[in-house]
């Protein structure tokens, strides 16, 4: 699991990794009842965050959650 806070203090939903292969049983039943907003989620063989795992965070939870720069 990743939980990541912007610079301002939002904190991102969370990002779930679980075992399993993507687009299988496993994530159809997660994703049905884990909106995202709330959360996401990937598969992955042995539930690790690889590189696949982090660019589809990125585009899932990190580039809507975070449209501009912060002034800081």
């Amino acid at each position: 699991m990743a939980v990541l806070v912007r610079a301002d203090g939002l904190m991102l939903p969370p990002h779930f990794v679980f075992k399993g292969q993507p687009g299988g049983e496993v994530e159809r039943e997660v994703r049905s009842c884990l909106p995202p907003h709330v959360a996401t989620c990937s598969m992955q063989e042995n539930a690790w965050f690889d590189e696949r795992v982090m660019l589809k965070w990125i585009e899932e939870s990190f580039r809507p959650n975070v449209t501009s720069y912060s002034d800081l």
